[in-house]
């Protein structure tokens, strides 16, 4: 979730930077780690997001820096490479160039009047010139979440999120199928959440996510649901400490394990 470490803002407010760590830091780890694209996506937003506002002076007159409403980040990316195992098969290796091609944006608004809302989107198609197995793979991932501080204490929150991927895919992982596959497939969730501040340092949580997830033939749809118990201590601004206690509970529709 995303905080406003201000929340009695001074006369004059200063966003000089805004960093896509401290936009991001509340994301769900847990299930970035478990999804390999999602890790290299988070990755990718740490590094590439370093949002910097401007504030105009000159030699004789200072004005006072005027905070934005919204911060919003756009970006483009090409690239080739080359893959000598796209199949991430141990017998029979598919290899070959690839072209690659990206877009991502996000949109941020600076808290104000108790509400604070961020929504990003990042797509990627990467298409294989000499692969036998495969031609292309492609993946869309959007996600959305807007939070109402309802006073000093607590605040309420929902975010919402959807993954489309049409990739190569190791089964073997959640699926009685001990062979890597080309699938397709959608993810949505959605993740009402609680915070409450117990001190200045110590911050408590409740979320409850509910996932979808709808593949393509042979993988099975299932639904997912994971609460989360967290309680968060603040030492600094750039350091803490978080416990959290998330249980998953999965149940597939035409399958009981």
């Amino acid at each position: 979730m995303l905080h406003n470490t201000n929340r009695k803002p001074s006369n004059q407010p200063k966003y000089n930077e805004v960093t896509a760590l401290e936009i991001l830091r509340h994301i769900d780890i847990a299930a970035v780690l478990k999804n390999p694209i999602l890790f290299v996506i988070l990755i990718h937003l740490v590094s590439l997001y370093t949002v910097r506002s401007s504030s105009a002076t000159s030699t004789n007159i200072i004005e006072e820096p005027q905070s934005p409403s919204w911060l919003n980040t756009y970006s483009l990316k090409a690239g080739l490479g080359y893959n000598d195992n796209i199949t991430f098969s141990s017998v029979e290796r598919d290899n070959s160039p690839f072209i690659i091609g990206g877009v991502d944006a996000m949109f941020y608004r600076i808290p104000k009047d108790d509400y604070s809302f961020y929504a990003f989107i990042l797509g990627e198609g990467k298409y294989y010139t000499d692969a036998e197995s495969v031609e292309m793979e492609k993946f869309i991932i959007s996600q959305a979440e807007l939070e109402k501080e309802f006073s000093d204490k607590y605040r309420l929150g929902t975010r919402i999120g959807h993954i489309y991927q049409d990739r190569i895919f190791d089964a073997s992982i959640t699926e009685d199928i001990y062979s890597t596959l080309q699938v397709q497939g959608h993810d949505f969730s959605v993740s009402p959440f609680i915070e409450y501040d117990f001190t200045s340092r110590l911050t408590g949580g409740f979320k409850l996510q509910l996932e979808r997830q709808l593949f393509d033939e042979p993988l099975d749809d299932y639904w997912e649901y994971r609460p989360a118990f967290s309680l968060e201590f603040s030492r600094s601004k750039h350091s803490g400490l978080e416990f959290t206690y998330k249980p998953g509970y999965r149940t597939y529709d035409t399958r009981f394990s």
